[in-house]
């Protein structure tokens, strides 16, 4: 059974509620704080200064 994909405003939107979304075949989860969109690599979070246009027009977002 294949995950439910979405385009990045629902990301945005599912981010905002604390839930971790990533492209399908994407190697990292994205979340958001207080501070702005980061992303997981390992144990470790990294800030996102700045979202690919091929990101953010993707249509192939999931939630983790």
């Amino acid at each position: 059974m294949s995950k439910q994909t979405f385009d990045f405003s629902e990301a945005l939107k599912r981010m905002r509620k604390g839930k971790l979304v990533k492209r399908e075949n994407g190697l990292y989860p994205f979340g958001i704080d207080e501070e702005g969109i980061f992303y997981h690599y390992g144990h470790h979070i990294f800030k996102e200064d700045r979202m690919l246009s091929e990101d953010i027009l993707a249509i192939d977002w999931e939630e983790v």
